[in-house]
């Protein structure tokens, strides 16, 4: 019995050390290890406060309260706990964005810490990369990261890592939807070009086929202007030959009629 009331006479006096704003979330309407986390927290366990922060950060056991678990890891952060500080740095971060002239170093520091295979750090440098915060979004290097983590097993990251899978497989999915997007522009562009040489090549060939008609017609016009001209020689070297022999045939009369009247002239004055 003394115990009993030994044990809560401490609860309810570490409940009186911690700081009004820290009461905020209602830990009786979370599980055991979240009641567990908080009492140890209330007695100053930097450990079970960085736990407690990160249930609260994640919704473990209890509703999701980043207030209350900035409020837990600044207290274990002030025990001397670096994770701690880091995650509360990456709350301020996550939640008004990278700020390259105060938070350079926390990353720096996250990332040699991961380096060294710290699995709170790692895993801090997994979200990092899945969020792109502080580093260029790489889901990748991410993937990795969360793998180490799952194989250590020092925190559940299958959630984290079925959701890359499943971006990783969508940004896939539409890279080929794009590239299909592509190709298909760049037949539809072929097939243009092929129909505009294809027009090209007839209207070459049309205008090919006309020249030789028109050539054939010019030259059949050509042979019958000729072939008029060559009849009508022909015609006028007739009457030329014509009045030539008529013209001759004239003359030789004039010599035959000349000499019948010479004939003729002679008996008569014979007669006399």
């Amino acid at each position: 019995m003394k115990t009993i009331i030994h044990l809560v006479a401490v609860l309810l006096f570490s409940a009186l050390l911690i700081p009004d704003h820290l009461h905020a979330a209602d830990y009786t309407q979370g599980n055991n290890i979240v009641k567990f986390q908080y009492k140890l927290a209330s007695k100053g366990n930097a450990g079970a406060q960085y736990r407690l922060a990160r249930m609260l950060e994640t919704g473990d056991g209890i509703d999701v309260d980043l207030d209350e678990a900035k409020r837990w890891y600044d207290l274990a952060a002030k025990s001397g706990l670096t994770t701690a500080a880091q995650r509360n740095t990456y709350l301020k971060a996550k939640k008004q964005g990278f700020d390259a002239a105060t938070d350079t170093d926390w990353l720096n520091g996250v990332i040699v810490d991961a380096e060294s295979h710290k699995p709170d750090a790692v895993f801090l440098l997994a979200q990092l990369y899945r969020q792109g915060l502080g580093v260029k979004k790489d889901l990748n290097k991410a993937l990795d990261l969360f793998n180490e983590v799952r194989i250590r097993g020092v925190a559940d990251v299958y959630e984290e890592i079925a959701s890359i899978n499943e971006e990783v497989d969508a940004n896939e999915k539409a890279r080929q939807r794009k590239q299909q997007q592509q190709l298909a522009k760049i037949k539809e562009r072929e097939k243009q070009a092929q129909q505009a040489q294809l027009k090209e090549k007839r209207q070459k060939a049309k205008k090919v086929a006309i020249v030789p008609e028109q050539a054939l017609t010019q030259k059949s016009k050509k042979q019958k202007v000729k072939s008029v001209t060559s009849e009508q020689a022909v015609q006028a070297e007739k009457i030329k030959r014509y009045e030539r022999a008529m013209l001759k045939l004239k003359q030789e009369q004039a010599i035959i009629d000349a000499q019948q009247a010479g004939i003729t002239g002679d008996s008569a004055d014979g007669e006399i």
